[in-house]
């Protein structure tokens, strides 16, 4: 009785047609096919497409009107929150394009994601939580996991999602960069440009983060396995968490750079943080301290503002887009399937304009 005159199941049936509203809906369409184009385009027999109507119809996603079905728009999008810490914008650079690549991609999935800013200290982030609480959205992408911990948030009130690998230490739902083949990507990226002797710029965090040590720690292992073995003392560390003032900052990162510019052994560095490099540029330039022209500088997800500076400069992709997608596609699958089953993902890195490290005084180098 659930199945098509083709063999085809009512389940594959069904989900053919929530594919065709979500595709029309993507289009900025919202007229619906009569039952005979749906029989020819699902392959479904007529009669269990119009069951799957009347239920649809039943659920307000789709409206009988004298010229035929329409989609209602609202019914069918599904509601998203995003949770980033700032005040009147997301503050991190990469928090920030990740939410640019969510509202920019989630049409096409039929959701509809919902920008929650996060003030802080935690009084400040009361009426954020409440928002969050008060939502009819049953997904959530917390990006500053950690903050909402200190606040003994209920991460089970929402379905979350950490779009940061750091949150493996206390949740599950994780997709992120992998971070370890992040560290390794950027030794064999130097390496293979000809470089022998880098250096490794981490910050120094005031709590344990888990992203940033994998990071460093695959910088180090692919670094000992391409027999360029980094000691101890090659691994400087600046403070840039949150509390500590812009003057602090530019000093601490002054004081890095020019420990490396002093040391004369390194001919390239890994700068394990998002988009520092004009922050250490800028700095050195303003007090007089000069790194080699031709000290190759790789960098994670860095704002295009770093490829201006005269060095060799490239970067290893955030895979934002794809985090994006990937957790777009998961809320869309688990929505459909009315089960909220994720496994943790972590994407493989690649290079961002890799030319820009491989191309230098003339000399080309082939990665």
């Amino acid at each position: 009785m659930g199945a098509t005159r083709n063999n085809q199941s009512r389940a594959v049936t069904k989900e053919k047609v929530q594919q065709l509203i979500q595709n029309l809906l993507a289009q900025g369409e919202n007229a619906f096919p009569s039952e005979r184009e749906l029989a020819l385009r699902t392959g479904g027999s007529r009669g269990v497409i119009r069951g799957i109507l009347e239920e649809l119809e039943k659920e307000d996603r789709l409206r009988q009107t004298p010229n035929g079905r329409i989609i209602n728009p609202q019914a069918n999008q599904i509601p998203l929150l995003y949770a980033a810490i700032g005040r009147n914008m997301v503050e991190n650079h990469a928090w920030a394009k990740l939410w640019f690549m969510l509202s920019r991609l989630a049409p096409s999935y039929g959701i509809k994601p919902e920008l929650v800013l996060v003030g802080w200290p935690e009084e400040k982030a009361l009426p954020a939580i409440r928002q969050i609480q008060e939502s009819r959205a049953k997904y959530l992408i917390v990006t500053c996991h950690a903050f909402f911990q200190s606040l003994q948030f209920d991460f089970d009130s929402k379905f979350t999602i950490f779009p940061d690998e750091d949150a493996l230490r206390n949740h599950g739902h994780v997709i992120s960069l992998d971070n370890r083949e992040a560290g390794r990507l950027a030794a064999r990226t130097l390496y293979e440009a000809g470089y022998r002797n880098p250096a490794l710029v981490t910050e120094n965090f005031a709590f344990p983060y888990l992203t940033l040590e994998r990071r460093g720690e695959g910088f180090l292992e692919e670094c000992r396995n391409l027999g360029i073995a980094r000691e101890r003392k090659d691994i400087f560390t600046v403070s840039l968490y949150q509390g500590v003032s812009k003057k602090e900052i530019i000093q601490r990162v002054f004081a890095v750079g020019e420990q490396i510019a002093k040391a004369k052994c390194f001919d390239s560095l890994f700068y394990i943080t998002d988009e520092q490099i004009p922050l250490l540029c800028d700095t050195l330039q303003e007090f007089g301290v000069r790194l080699p022209e031709e000290m190759g500088i790789i960098s994670i997800n860095a704002t295009d503002a770093s490829m201006s500076y005269r060095f060799p400069f490239t970067t290893i992709s955030s895979a934002t887009g794809k985090i994006a997608e990937q957790i777009l596609k998961e809320v869309a699958r688990m929505e459909r399937e009315k089960s909220f089953d994720l496994k943790s993902v972590r994407l493989t890195p690649k290079l961002h304009n890799p030319e820009t490290i491989l191309k230098w005084k003339g000399k080309e180098v082939c990665v």
